[in-house]
């Protein structure tokens, strides 16, 4: 009984419980909370040989033992625990230096809600890292619990794998090297609070109902400006399917398509039309769409529909136009001629052409621009604030629910205003990590002029 008991360590460290069971060299962590438990089994090799962790051979009781092949004790590993922080310490004994690698294999379980993410950056670090869903990296060190605003830190050691089984559950793969002091050791922290401590005073979770996941996904305009071509949109996607899909790239978004936009500034842009541009685009926008989809994207198509550069167009609907007092037309920097939001003629138009472009072409999100044009000596035109267009003395437009912003003529397509967006709101869901933390991804909501979201 004495032999089985010395085998069993049971030992409570701050706000943890650690067993240890000899005969399987089984390490179980349990917060007292409950919430997190981190189990495995530990080994350890040295020279290419197989050394045993055992239970302590001395009174020290919050340490285990190394024993080499012969059974002699060459090393040991030290638990600290203080409040929901514990550490595990790979340490020689005296006078011996020799090196060696001890691993934990095993799951960790964490809280349902919870996923893998990156909270701590490498050094000389820009970027630390950017993914969505729940991607698998040998950079999550962390798991994260956004309804609670809870993370479990895994810190230390000189390589850790995480690999999400759901449900709150993953696989765990813990290296540390006991010949290196800065990879010696692992510790584990249940953090409380953690935007709310530090980025976000008053954090909390956003309903994801509606919005899942924050959209990700390519555009053009960000590499090629105005200058892409469909074989250039379909050579970056064949690049994209292998190194980004498979880390929940979604959407591949085409910019600077119209007839005359291979050329800047947007104002001259043929902006209310379909008509691609047949030196950048010769077999049409559907047949693109067709492409992407194929390497299994989701294609998107830019617009800018509150104005237009093409006189021709103005002149043949001059009405669905806005104008100052003199009868000139008002111009931004994304049309020669601005539209007038509330025309029915013009609302129908707007419909029209999304429906088009989503039901006939394929297109999956249209990304429309300049949802609050702004022109010398007047408000933001398509703002829902207080301020009216003084020279124009109207009420800022009260564009029907789908009629520019949301869904067009009940299509499939999805249509975000941006650059700069109407309202954007953030969906704290740390998969861009900056500096010390996750950093929230934008899941884009449209506020409407009457204030509902769409």
């Amino acid at each position: 009984m004495g032999a089985l008991a010395a085998a069993l360590v049971s030992l409570t460290l701050g706000n943890w419980q650690v067993t240890f069971q000899e005969a399987d060299a089984r390490l179980d962590l349990v917060n007292a909370s409950g919430e997190a438990r981190v189990s495995g089994t530990l080994t350890f090799t040295s020279g290419g040989q197989d050394w045993r962790v055992v239970a302590p051979r001395d009174a020290v009781t919050n340490r285990l033992a190394l024993l080499d092949p012969r059974g002699n004790v060459q090393g040991y590993l030290a638990f600290q625990g203080e409040g929901d922080r514990l550490s595990l310490l790979a340490y020689h004994r005296t006078a011996q230096s020799y090196a060696g690698q001890l691993r934990m294999t095993g799951s960790v379980a964490f809280t349902p809600d919870s996923f893998a993410c990156r909270t701590q950056p490498l050094k000389g670090s820009r970027v630390l890292q950017m993914g969505t869903g729940r991607p698998d990296t040998d950079l999550n060190d962390s798991l994260f619990d956004p309804e609670r605003d809870r993370s479990l830190l895994l810190r230390g050691g000189s390589a850790r794998r995480l690999a999400t089984q759901g449900g709150g559950r993953y696989g765990l793969t813990l290296d540390a090297a006991i010949h290196e002091a800065a990879e010696a050791v692992w510790s584990f922290t249940v953090e409380r609070d953690y935007y709310r401590s530090r980025y976000v005073p008053y954090y909390k979770p956003i309903n994801r109902t509606r919005c899942p996941s924050p959209p990700t996904g390519w555009m053009s305009w960000n590499i090629y400006f105005d200058k892409a071509t469909a074989e250039d949109n379909l050579a970056e996607a064949r690049v994209g399917q292998k190194h980004l899909q498979p880390f929940g790239l979604e959407f591949w978004h085409i910019e600077s398509w119209q007839d005359n936009s291979d050329s800047l500034p947007v104002s001259n842009f043929d902006n209310l039309s379909l008509t691609p541009n047949p030196r950048q685009f010769p077999l049409g926008m559907k047949r693109l769409a067709d492409d992407i989809r194929a390497l299994g994207f989701r294609p998107g198509l830019w617009t800018a529909p509150f104005g237009t550069g093409s006189t021709n167009f103005y002149l043949a609907h001059k009405a669905w136009f806005l104008h100052g007092p003199d009868g000139k037309p008002l111009s931004t920097w994304n049309g020669k001629f601005t539209i007038d939001p509330t025309h029915p003629e013009m609302i129908n138009h707007l419909r029209e052409i999304h429906r088009i472009a989503s039901r006939e072409w394929g297109m999956s999100i249209s990304r429309s621009t300049a949802c609050r044009a702004v022109t010398k000596g007047t408000a933001p035109i398509f703002s829902s604030g207080p301020k009216s267009v003084p020279a124009l003395k109207i009420r800022p437009a009260r564009i029907p629910s789908n009629a520019v912003c949301g869904r067009f003529a009940r299509a499939s397509a999805k249509t975000a205003c941006s650059w700069p967006a109407r309202a954007i709101s953030p969906v704290p869901r740390p998969l861009m990590p900056t500096l010390h933390a996750p950093a929230p991804i934008s899941c884009t909501r449209i506020s409407r002029p009457n204030g509902r979201t769409c």
